[in-house]
């Protein structure tokens, strides 16, 4: 079996799909959570602080996650292999 680029292609493909819709969620996980702690700053009360402190950290995780569980349907993935 020879390696050619039309049998890499959807390899390619499915693997820039997922790493740029990791590195688009990362710049809106940031984006908004900047967003988040400015309104933040400019309000007295401590539960808007304390839901960005502690939910920051995870959503870092999950932005990603969700984002490639969005993408998966959509690339050129054999069904056997998902």
């Amino acid at each position: 079996m020879a390696f050619t680029l039309e049998s890499w292609t959807p390899w390619l493909w499915s693997a820039g799909g997922i790493v740029g819709v990791v590195l688009i969620s990362l710049a809106v996980h940031h984006l908004l959570f900047l967003v988040a702690k400015r309104f933040a700053r400019d309000t007295s009360t401590v539960i808007d602080d304390s839901l960005i402190r502690h939910g920051e950290k995870p959503t870092r995780w999950i932005f990603p996650l969700l984002g490639v569980l969005l993408v998966l349907p959509l690339l050129p993935i054999r069904p056997e292999i998902l």
